[in-house]
């Protein structure tokens, strides 16, 4: 069993084979978004990682029932950003046999989460480039995006950027703001709370393995990363025994929080690294100010 954090409890496994999710309350309801790949994970070896194809895509999950709501193909790394009548996906288009696969940023829009529009482009990466997780929060003046993408400024394999809008339909790079020059980061997720912006992504912590840190801003320029780690992978725990014998969990990544009823929930991946991946939670007794500043206190 996984050793928590101190200020995490109640860990359970909500299933394998689920992958990228954002939670997100829409009228009274607590609802995730989670991306899928077509495959299966007992079709490839443990040195492969299966690319995505049109066949993937993001599913929205009514949490109260599991019931899937809907399904919308053909991009990958989808995030949600809920206002109260309406819920935008961004995602990264795949094109297959194509140079340009998982290089430009959409945006899809839904009043009901069942009939989604058409896709609408909202960002294309500098060419040779690609664009995969991407996040956004309200600072109380404009919305900010995070996005992770591979750029020749980088010197490990992924670097963070920063969006600024106002309206989740026109996109600004935010000149001279960046995240990971210095080390490998990935699967990135901002908030804003109390004045700060907050940055949740995956860091390496030795022997093949990643765990989910924290940093903060106020200014995305300017970062203070937290010395303790918010969740890691347990190597003892074999993530698919029936498709995957022998499997065992690499990373903890991915990770979203949410507060809901007075607690706030957390959910991340446990991994491979390799594509083999189980949906976990976890619950923090208390408001996300508050989870947020256990990572500062000192």
């Amino acid at each position: 069993m996984r050793t928590l954090p101190e200020p995490l409890q109640n860990h359970c496994i909500l299933g394998t084979h689920r992958f990228e999710m954002t939670p997100f309350h829409f009228k009274g309801e607590l609802y995730l978004l989670e991306n899928f790949c077509n495959y299966d994970v007992a079709d490839y070896t443990f040195d492969e990682y299966p690319p995505h194809t049109e066949e993937d895509g993001f599913l929205i999950r009514r949490l109260s029932d599991d019931k899937v709501i809907s399904r919308v193909c053909g991009v990958y790394f989808a995030s949600a950003y809920a206002m109260p009548n309406r819920v935008y996906a961004f995602g990264s288009v795949v094109e297959e046999d194509s140079e340009k696969t998982l290089h430009r940023i959409v945006r899809f829009e839904t009043e009901d989460l069942i009939n989604w529009s058409e896709p609408i482009e909202v960002y294309e990466a500098a060419p040779g480039c690609r664009v995969f997780n991407t996040s956004f929060a309200w600072d109380g003046e404009k919305f900010v995006g995070v996005y992770e993408t591979d750029t020749p400024e980088n010197l490990y394999k992924y670097i963070f950027k920063f969006w600024e809008s106002s309206d989740l339909k026109n996109l600004k790079t935010v000149d001279g703001a960046y995240y990971g020059l210095d080390k490998y980061v990935g699967a990135n997720t901002i908030y804003f709370v109390d004045g700060f912006y907050y940055l949740l992504y995956l860091s390496e912590c030795g022997n093949g393995c990643y765990n989910t840190v924290i940093s903060r801003s106020k200014d995305l320029k300017n970062w203070q990363d937290s010395a303790i780690p918010v969740i890691g992978p347990d190597c003892t725990h074999e993530i698919d025994p029936e498709k995957r014998p022998g499997g065992m969990e690499l990373n903890a990544s991915d990770l979203e929080l949410i507060e809901d009823k007075g607690k706030t929930i957390i959910f991340w991946l446990g991994g491979d690294q390799h594509g083999c991946c189980d949906m976990q939670c976890a619950e923090f007794n208390g408001s996300m100010a508050e989870f947020f500043r256990f990572y500062f206190s000192e």
